[in-house]
């Protein structure tokens, strides 16, 4: 963000919307998470200066975007996880049951949304992009939000409509 300032004062106002470490511009990546960890890293360490009364030190920047990251996909495995479900709970996705014996759709849609997120952490290709600070975890998480959307519209069109129209502007910015 101070980068981002010091580009205004200087006239060249497009810098700030690359992504860059000091002044250079790291390319494959969108913005977006960059804003975002700036933002919060720069109110978490004025929060620190107000209760230690000293900086937070740099060296906590790389863990502050991992943990960032974390929190992104563990939203998006969350997201993942509703729609699945709610996909489970709708009659036609159910198998038949002539006995009855079978779970019913509450546990149906709970297994099926576990299912989807065990297979999910199963993509060894996903978990080691997800460990690196990169806008990867953020587009997941905008998807996961696409995704549920998708999931929830036979139901609840206007509120879908919404929620996806907001992960889509994410994914635009976000990747």
């Amino acid at each position: 963000i101070k980068f981002c300032l010091t580009a205004l004062k200087q006239n060249s106002p497009l810098t700030c919307f690359f992504p860059n470490l000091h002044g250079v511009v790291l390319e494959n990546e969108a913005p977006l998470f960059f804003f975002i960890s700036a933002y919060l890293f720069s109110v978490t360490e004025q929060a620190h200066l107000l209760i230690f009364d000293d900086s937070l030190p740099l060296k906590y920047i790389d863990d502050f975007g991992r943990a960032l990251q974390a929190l992104c996909v563990l939203a998006a495995l969350i997201f993942l996880w509703l729609g699945t479900k709610i996909l489970g709970l709708r009659r036609e996705s159910r198998p038949s049951d002539p006995l009855g014996i079978g779970p019913n759709a509450s546990t149906f849609g709970n297994n099926l949304g576990t299912c989807a997120v065990l297979l999910t952490l199963s993509c060894l290709g996903l978990v080691s992009q997800w460990h690196e600070v990169s806008s990867e975890g953020l587009c997941f998480l905008f998807q996961a939000v696409c995704f549920y959307a998708v999931c929830q519209s036979p139901e609840k069109p206007k509120e879908s409509a919404v929620i996806f129209s907001i992960g889509l502007v994410g994914l635009f910015f976000g990747t």
